[in-house]
């Protein structure tokens, strides 16, 4: 929740632009698919390296997280002007790229155990949120408010973030070996 700065009492008022976070969805369903069919390439007989294939779907994945989020606070509307700290926005991609790279690199083990997925999925939500919190960082509205986080909503997104992220590596593991395209 957004605050004046001057009176913590007084909520600034929000919404978001519903079209803008229907596409920022969208985006997020195509970057998936591509990842999720570059990742099927890594057992494949093919003139590229596996790593290659692994790397390419990380970025996928990565951007793809990143653009749903990014995209997502644009649909943000506020009465107030805000920018970006750009070099933070794009450090905030970093965690996004790497949780993939785990994520994608564990789901792809032949002889991976219910333990490694665990910890892939855990990984990938840690790397969720620390996109999203750098993100949030980033922005910096041009007048005097306060960004306030509700202490159990922080809490909801973190383990909605792990358990999603958890059931994503899980599916990816069980479809790792089968072609979809």
């Amino acid at each position: 929740m957004w605050f004046h700065a001057n009176n913590a009492l007084v909520e600034i008022q929000q919404h978001y632009a519903i079209l803008i976070v229907l596409l920022s969805i969208l985006t997020s369903c195509i970057a998936s698919y591509t990842a999720v069919s570059l990742s099927q390439r890594l057992g494949k007989n093919s003139l590229i390296n596996p790593t290659a294939w692994l790397i390419m779907a990380s970025i996928a994945m990565g951007l793809g997280i990143w653009a749903m989020h990014f995209i997502g606070m644009t649909a943000l509307q506020l009465p107030i002007t805000i920018h970006h700290n750009y070099p933070l926005t794009i450090a905030s991609m970093i965690p996004a790229f790497i949780a993939s790279f785990l994520a994608f690199y564990v789901a792809n083990q032949p002889r991976t155990n219910t333990r490694m997925l665990l910890m892939g999925g855990f990984f990938m939500g840690l790397g969720i949120i620390a996109m999203h919190y750098l993100g949030m960082a980033a922005i910096t509205p041009t007048h005097p408010v306060i960004m306030q986080y509700t202490l159990w909503l922080v809490i909801l997104s973190v383990i909605a973030a792990g358990g999603i992220s958890i059931l994503a590596i899980f599916i990816l593991h069980n479809v790792a070996k089968k072609t979809f395209i």
